[in-house]
């Protein structure tokens, strides 16, 4: 998008605040409503009428004021398409108003402007027949800073403006019976149809810090990238030296990674900051670094590290030469991002030192770092979670509710990661319910947290089977995250998910095509994703092939790839290498490697994922011919996925269970055993009920195959049937594509 490198070359224009057309079309408009809002006919209304009609149109005109100019169709356009039985009247008030000042010329704008400068406040005369309004609001200050410009003009000045807003009406319909009048302005060099979208330096002012809080806080609420930029060069345009109007266009070239334009715009930004008249040497030096700082920043973003890494050394070696500790504290939080090295010891120096001169935000923020860093590299839960209640107690002090959030989905994200679904759904609901509202006008905090607290609370939905209301959860995460970064998140999930769906149903064509799409955002998972899909269509090698990889890079980049990612992966080999073996023999190292796993599982407190390796050891030991020894495995493993698990583990340890328990009868009495062969073949109608919620219906035909061979052990011929023609069918409405299943190996 080159089209962002043309607000470089904007002219320079005056910083005056010019008295326009459409600003003294607003003025009438004010002082016509106003007029209304004394008259008769508005105190005939019904209560609910006057209210609703005062609320809707102080939402025009405030919009009115703020906005840019426009031409005097979308004006009245824009009065048209107020919905209220007064509307008709007011816009009839403004157009005569008009169509006056066009007859009569100066004598009535000079009368309407003086009327205008009478108008005592609302709070202190409120008589019928009098025109008020409210000093302190927008429309009176409006007012009696556009009667103060208008004073100060000389008579010539004041005449070339009632011939400016002659040409203004003739441009528009009001024009159709009169005959243009625009020759004194053709000759003018810097009139308004040169430049119709003028913007005076409040309305630009407001306007960039809406826009910049709304992309901070709910990206929903701010423009669009292209019209978002076509706003700025407008605003460039009559005021090409504010520096903050570059900053907002760095920003929205960042969302949509735009790399030469953001750094065009930072460039840009800081020279016109540096540039800036009555600056000392320590300003402009201050300026210097914060401007090395942020393009740090910036090719941080597009993960351009070793540039970004060199821009901090510069950044801290300028600010430790002049001895800027805030600057210095910032540049050490972003170090602690960029670099991979001593990070703990970083964290730990940038958490003291931000006590130590009262920077409450980088403490809190250190804080928060900390704790996740702990939580990735084996840390232990209690501390880390007492870790981030002292983060919570400073912005609960300080007030930083943004960190609040931030505190909820990191909270959220740990509980994950330590396999307490229910946990981190809690929080990630917690969030949610959460209210980060307070008095300004864009600090609701839809940030990427209220993002990802979304995207957790489908997948627990998701995981148990509840398919509308996990793509309805998603329908509103993509109207509410549309842009970048945050759309990563539910794209990714969303993914996964429809991976995870086609797997089920034994779509292995689209489901390659969704594991491609992964890939785009996530590429060790998408590794995982597709071996997982090799191992259902019994291509073992290729799978195994997609493991290792993962693995490779596990073992030589520590750090790199989280502890989860690595013990999935070591899960998927345990599978393969069974897959392989089965029926003939135990393959040869897999306790060794189910230990290793269950280690790694151990050590970093992955309680979800120790529980999968235990069923695997169970089921191994199953093979071995040692059921007591794999009951007693199970014991520990099935509460925690019966509590935790998704339903699609739940029906797999289960199964297990009940082929453990089986095989653990035939020491017993024939008439106990047939009791428990019983039990156990009821047990599965619950894991039948599990996998046709899911849809999941190479499952139900495993259940129903092990329910009949069951049933036939104990002469139950009739149930045996039962489940025997319940196979048939479900097998020519469903034919079973790999017969390497659930049964087999696990």
């Amino acid at each position: 998008m080159n089209a962002f490198k043309d607000i470089s070359i904007i002219k320079k224009r005056s910083r005056r605040e010019n008295i326009t057309p459409h600003r003294l079309s607003v003025a009438m408009l004010v002082y016509e409503f106003s007029k209304f809002r004394e008259s008769t006919d508005f105190f005939s209304m019904e209560e609910p009428l006057r209210r609703s009609l005062l609320r809707t149109y102080c939402i025009v005109i405030q919009k009115l004021v703020q906005g840019p100019d426009i031409s005097l169709d979308d004006f009245l356009n824009t009065l048209r398409n107020v919905d209220h039985i007064a509307n008709k009247r007011i816009v009839d008030m403004v157009v005569s108003n008009i169509n006056c000042m066009i007859n009569i010329g100066m004598r009535w704008l000079l009368d309407v402007l003086d009327n205008m400068g009478r108008l005592p406040p609302f709070e202190d005369v409120n008589i019928q027949g009098i025109i008020t309004h409210i000093r302190n609001s927008i429309l009176g200050y409006f007012l009696r800073t556009f009667i103060i410009y208008f004073d100060q003009l000389s008579f010539s000045e004041a005449s070339l403006i009632l011939d400016m807003y002659i040409a203004y009406v003739n441009k528009s319909s009001l024009s159709q019976n009169r005959k243009p009048i625009i020759e004194k302005i053709i000759a003018l060099g810097n009139d308004w149809y040169n430049n119709k979208n003028q913007w005076s330096r409040r309305q630009a002012d407001l306007f960039i810090s809406t826009q910049a809080g709304l992309l901070a806080h709910d990206q929903t609420r701010a423009l669009n990238p292209v019209e978002l930029h076509k706003q700025l060069r407008s605003l460039l345009e009559t005021n090409p030296d504010i520096s903050e109007a570059y900053f907002l266009s760095y920003l929205n070239c960042l969302r949509i990674k735009e790399f030469s334009g953001a750094l065009d715009s930072l460039h840009l930004c800081f020279d016109k900051t540096i540039s800036t008249n009555g600056k000392s040497n320590e300003e402009k030096n201050k300026s210097f670094r914060y401007a090395v700082l942020n393009l740090a920043i910036l090719k941080f973003h597009f993960n351009h590290k070793k540039e970004a890494l060199a821009a901090l050394k510069e950044c801290i070696r300028s600010a430790q030469e002049a001895n800027d500790n805030v600057c210095l504290q910032y540049a050490l939080s972003w170090l602690c991002s960029v670099s991979q090295s001593n990070k703990d010891k970083l964290i730990e120096h940038s958490i003291l030192k931000s006590l130590e001169i009262n920077l409450s935000y980088i403490m809190s923020l250190g804080i928060l770092s900390f704790g996740q860093f702990g939580g990735i590299t084996c840390g232990n839960p209690k501390q880390i979670f007492e870790t981030i209640t002292r983060s919570d107690v400073l912005n609960c002090q300080y007030g930083h509710r943004d960190l609040i959030s931030h505190s909820f989905s990191q909270k959220s994200a740990l509980w994950q990661f330590y396999g307490k679904v229910n946990m981190s759904s809690l929080w990630s609901q917690l969030l949610l319910n959460f209210s980060t509202t307070d008095n300004s006008l864009t600090r609701n905090h839809y940030d990427e947290g209220f993002c990802e607290a979304l995207c957790n609370v489908a997948n627990s939905v998701y995981l148990e089977s509840n398919y509308d209301s996990a793509n309805a959860i998603f329908s509103f995460t993509k109207q509410r995250f549309p842009n970048e970064p945050s759309s990563h998140n539910w794209m990714l999930s969303e993914n996964i998910f429809q991976f995870t769906y086609l797997l089920y149903k034994q779509n292995y064509i689209e489901a390659e095509i969704i594991a491609e799409k992964i890939a785009c955002i996530n590429k060790w998972d998408a590794c995982l994703r597709i071996a997982e899909l090799l191992i259902h269509q019994e291509d073992y090698s290729r799978a195994h092939y997609c493991v290792n990889k993962v693995l490779v890079i596990c073992q030589e980049f520590k750090r790199v790839v989280r502890m989860d990612i690595q013990v999935r992966a070591m899960i998927l080999l345990i599978e393969i290498q069974s897959a392989i073996s089965f029926p003939s023999s135990v393959p040869y190292g897999i306790l060794t490697l189910l230990n290793s796993t269950l280690a790694y599982c151990k050590d970093y407190y992955l309680d979800y994922y120790t529980s999968l390796v235990q069923v695997h050891i169970a089921n191994v030991q199953l093979l071995l011919g040692m059921p007591g020894e794999a009951l007693n495995v199970l014991s520990h493993c099935v509460p925690q996925i019966l509590s935790h698990g998704n339903v699609y583990n739940r029906a797999q340890a289960l199964m297990v269970y009940v082929k453990c328990v089986v095989a653990e009868s035939y020491c017993k009495s024939e008439m106990e055993r047939n009791a428990i062969i019983l039990r156990a073949a009821k047990m599965l109608n619950g894991v039948n009920r599990d996998f046709q919620k899911l849809e999941v219906y190479y499952g139900v035909k495993d259940v129903l195959y092990l329910q009949a061979c069951l049933y036939n052990e104990i002469y139950e011929f009739n149930e045996r049937n039962n489940c025997a023609l319940k196979y048939k069918i479900l097998d020519e409405d469903c034919p079973k594509t790999n017969y390497m299943t659930l049964v087999t190996f696990m």
